[in-house]
């Protein structure tokens, strides 16, 4: 254990969060120190600290969702990640779709057109249904967002839907918790109809 984290560690003992975050940093322990971050409401400090543990994406979707900074949200996956190609992928991915969805995110907080943002939704809404290995549970709580923020509380249930069709650990719960969070009333799933696939990605 380094001495910087050793500080940060002390910091936190004492309550200084603010100050162990700054450790973890110097320490080279960018992800703890993003995450310490937000567990303080430092959302803006949490940014680069995401960007050194190239998590790029959930930089992005900081600066863009919590802070409205869309511009410097593209401004990151610019720096971090390859343009994305003009046809879909053989296979989606999660970083595949979490870049698309800060950038449909991008898209609602610029009030431009939600066209590319609906196709993002789809493009969600099928990998999750199908056997590609989409296994970030953000993928479903960030399209979750873009929809409502779209105003389309119809494609936020099809995410929801296409989660659980598609058999992703979870995804009945977060359903019936995300419909009896927007709409008061709890939602009957029916039984999933046969068992999964063996040898299945998750």
């Amino acid at each position: 254990m380094s001495l910087w984290e050793q500080a940060a560690q002390c910091y936190r003992d004492a309550g200084a969060h603010a100050e162990a975050a700054r450790c973890y940093g110097r320490a080279g322990l960018f992800r703890q120190a993003a995450d310490l971050y937000l567990e303080i409401g430092d959302p803006a400090s949490a940014v680069p600290m995401f960007e050194r543990a190239t998590e790029q994406h959930q930089a992005g979707w900081l600066l863009v969702h919590v802070l409205d900074r869309p511009a410097d949200a593209r401004a990151c996956l610019a720096r971090h990640t390859p343009p994305p190609a003009p046809a879909p992928p053989a296979v989606w991915s999660a970083p595949i779709l979490l870049r698309q969805l800060v950038e449909a995110r991008c898209d609602i907080a610029e009030r431009a057109r939600d066209t590319a943002a609906l196709a993002t939704l789809l493009n969600v809404q099928e990998a999750l249904a199908g056997p590609d290995p989409v296994s970030d549970v953000r993928v479903t709580e960030w399209a979750t967002s873009v929809a409502k923020g779209m105003g389309r509380m119809d494609q936020a249930a099809l995410v929801h839907a296409a989660a659980v069709r598609g058999r992703r650990p979870g995804a009945r719960q977060r359903f019936i918790t995300w419909a009896a969070a927007e709409f008061g009333t709890p939602i009957v799933l029916p039984p999933d109809p046969e068992p999964a696939v063996a040898g299945r990605a998750a």
